[in-house]
């Protein structure tokens, strides 16, 4: 029996039970009258025939045509009889005499049957089926009868339920004078019967506009079944339009498996809402939705349902739809535009350095392609570990093994999130991690392939030498490996790996190619060194990076965004010409005007004001960005104080950020933030961004600085602002 047909199968079960609950199932498949028209159509016709064309002469839709070419064939392999040759593009046809033919159509006009027996796996997921969504105890001898097995079968099966119920947080209990029953909270229930459904169908393939037109046909292909019924007023379409329109008001574009997954969710919550059975949720889980756009998307879905499904949706249901929307994986979202996005990026900067530690890769903490990788995938990933949501990952084994060390690694440096959250990641969402940082690795590998190990050799002088060196690595992909005098040649030969030598005087090899150059580096020896060496094609954006940092070296600036937009349209570098395109580092924003010392306060407000004032003073901040960073504590928490003894203050950019920049004051008295863990407060770093992406270099430098245990002792016992500068700048070198 095909896969396909075992999960359309397994599915018609499931759902008849979960929606109708059915007395008797029919585990044997019965060829009916379709199958023996299909069957007569194609083996009397001299050509092949398209399923097309059989769909229109039946009344049916390509899809079930298919099916129910599967099903014959399966009838024909079953009675050891030729099955059908299907060739793409060209049709199907059938290859056997005319007494098999005959034969075969007697066997399919007395409609006589087989019955597929069920593998314990099948049946472990019939038995989940009929128990998820029965009310009353169900004996074991019933079961048996369902699926047409021993008494002593289902006992073993019974073992295999419970480990599954163990996974979702449900229990099967036992009466001895009732029998059996699921028992647990609802979000359980109804997230163990979306994951059964999820596993049995291809939901890609099946919650579609055809699915009216497959409910219909319904009937001819199970005649015992009321399956066709299953969906009775589901107008899945219009719960569709609902998600859809929910994708609209949230901006973003939800994955297809998360699409449909949130069609599911809501269909079975309305037949689950129709038989008195809503869902549960803490009152104040609920409220602190409330100021959510995702909540107001839910409110809109809820509303829309009320009035097609004549039903009422509870506030808690209304909550439940928004956790799914929080928890869904998405194609294209807007993070800088969310409450915690700070928080998040603060969190992701963490995850990034504690992983390229044990890599030994810092290169991959100025990988913004990699961060934002990881916080587009952080945010949802937090909602789903908050609340339960469980992610499939149909690659897990193999990230586990391509990827087995790194997928450790990630697992081990999950702990900064985890702490914030509580709780801990599950495998599946760690192997979606390890696959931002497995692409971010083999981008840097293919980088290193690129990267030539050059041996320059030259006489005339350390100066000139290191002059050409210079060149030759701003125009080609080139790894210096020693600039040396042409007596050390042959030693350093033995003891290196060289790919070439630039020398500016004769050297005689065979051990390696050697070009001979000016040690200017003209023209000429240019395009001799092509031959060997991969050359850098500079960009647009490098001239306009460039530009820009110069002018704002040495202009002041009155319209940044103007002259950003103007440079970008003379450079033609449009795709980049956006605020925020240059990424100042750490020691570039916190210089001494930005930073104060033994700074006297009273509370957490009076330090956000102090610090605020310092952004507001350079011009970076309008001063509703202080009251903004005052508000987002009152309203979020101290998630600010993100170590010990240290806050980071801040707010969206929208509100109020002119230009990006940072500020730290040391107090002269620590200061409760209300921290549980990290308080109290002596350090305050404030930060102000125009964007999702500027700051990042600047925030991974502080990353690093604020796990330095040094660093914290040096702020508390400076007594001046340029001390701090100081190690600032001293641990910049350290990463040059």
């Amino acid at each position: 029996m095909s896969q396909l047909v075992r999960q359309i199968l397994l599915f018609y079960e499931c759902l008849s039970v979960l929606y109708n609950g059915n007395e008797k199932e029919v585990i044997g498949i019965t060829l009916n009258e379709m199958s023996a028209q299909l069957f007569q159509m194609i083996t009397s016709s001299d050509q092949a025939v398209t399923i097309s064309a059989l769909a229109e002469a039946l009344h049916s839709t390509p899809r079930q045509i298919r099916y129910s070419l599967d099903k014959i064939d399966e009838f024909l392999e079953y009675n050891k009889f030729p099955q059908f040759l299907r060739k793409p593009n060209v049709g199907i046809t059938y290859t056997a005499s005319p007494q098999i033919v005959e034969m075969i159509m007697q066997k399919l006009l007395d409609r006589e049957n087989y019955h597929y027996i069920a593998s314990q796996e099948e049946r472990v997921e019939i038995i989940l089926a009929v128990l998820l969504q029965q009310e009353n105890y169900m004996t074991i001898d019933d079961l048996g009868e369902r699926l047409k097995t021993s008494r002593s079968t289902v006992i073993k099966d019974l073992s295999k339920v419970r480990e599954v119920l163990k996974d979702n947080h449900l229990t099967l209990i036992s009466s001895t004078n009732h029998g059996i029953k699921i028992m647990g909270e609802e979000r359980y229930l109804r997230r163990a019967s979306i994951e059964l459904l999820m596993k049995c169908i291809e939901v890609r393939g099946f919650l579609n506009q055809e699915i009216s037109q497959m409910l219909k046909n319904m009937n001819t292909i199970f005649s015992q079944s009321e399956i066709s019924n299953m969906f009775s007023n589901m107008n899945i379409p219009f719960i569709e339009g609902c998600v859809i329109e929910a994708e609209k008001q949230l901006e973003t574009t939800f994955s297809d498996e998360a699409f449909y997954g949130l069609v599911m969710h809501i269909a079975i919550a309305i037949k689950r809402i129709n038989l008195g059975r809503d869902i549960v949720m803490p009152y104040n889980e609920l409220k602190s939705y409330e100021t959510t756009k995702e909540f107001a998307a839910a409110s809109y879905v809820a509303s829309k349902l009320e009035e097609e499904f004549k039903i009422e949706v509870p506030y808690a249901e209304i909550g439940y739809i928004t956790i799914h929307l929080l928890g869904s994986n998405v194609y294209a979202s807007n993070t800088s535009s969310n409450e915690d996005w700070p928080a998040l990026q603060i969190v992701t900067g963490k995850i990034l350095e504690e992983v390229s530690q044990r890599l030994q890769q810092e290169s991959l903490i100025q990988d913004e392609d990699l961060f934002s990788g990881l916080l587009e995938h952080l945010r949802p990933a937090i909602y789903r570990l908050k609340n339960d949501l469980k992610l499939k990952n149909p690659v897990l084994d193999e990230i586990k093994v391509r990827y087995h060390q790194l997928f450790q690694i990630v697992k081990n440096s999950m702990a900064s999130v985890e702490g914030y959250i509580g709780k801990s990641f599950n495998d599946e969402e760690i192997g979606y991690f390890t696959l931002h940082f497995g692409a971010a690795l083999e981008k840097l590998k293919d980088k290193n392939e690129m990267e030539k190990k050059i041996l320059v050799v030259c006489s005339t002088g350390l100066g000139t030498a290191r002059l050409l060196s210079s060149r030759l690595q701003q125009l080609f992909y080139v790894k210096i490996v020693d600039v040396i005098a042409y007596r050390q040649v042959n030693q350093v030969l033995r003891d290196r790996k060289v790919d070439l030598i630039v020398t500016t005087l004769p050297v005689k090899t065979d051990v390696v190619p050697c070009v001979q150059v000016n040690p200017m580096l003209l023209e000429k020896d240019v395009e001799k060194l092509k031959k060997y060496l991969i050359q850098y094609h500079f960009q647009p954006k490098d001239i306009f990076l460039q530009t820009l940092t110069l002018i704002e070296e040495h202009c002041d600036i009155k319209n940044y965004d103007a002259l950003v937009a103007g440079l970008a349209k003379i450079l033609k570098a449009d795709n980049i010409g956006k605020k925020g395109v240059v990424q100042p580092l750490l020691r570039e924003l916190l210089t001494a005007d930005m930073i104060e010392v033994n700074v006297k306060t009273k509370s957490w407000e009076e330090v956000i004001y102090k610090g605020g004032k310092l952004l507001e003073d350079s011009g970076l901040i309008e001063h509703r960005y202080v009251d903004a960073m005052v508000s987002t504590v009152k309203k979020m928490g101290a998630y600010i104080v993100i170590a010990k003894g240290i806050a980071m203050p801040h707010a969206r950019p929208e509100d109020g950020v002119k230009k990006v920049g940072m500020a730290l004051i040391t107090l002269k008295a620590p200061v409760n933030f209300g921290s549980k863990e990290n308080d109290p407060v002596s350090v305050a770093v404030f930060l102000c961004a125009v964007d999702n992406t500027t700051h990042l270099k600047a925030l991974a430098e502080l990353m690093q600085l604020l796990d330095d245990e040094e660093f914290k002792a040096t702020a508390d016992a400076a007594s001046s602002k340029e001390e701090i500068v100081a190690y600032i700048n001293s641990k910049e070198v350290d990463r040059r």
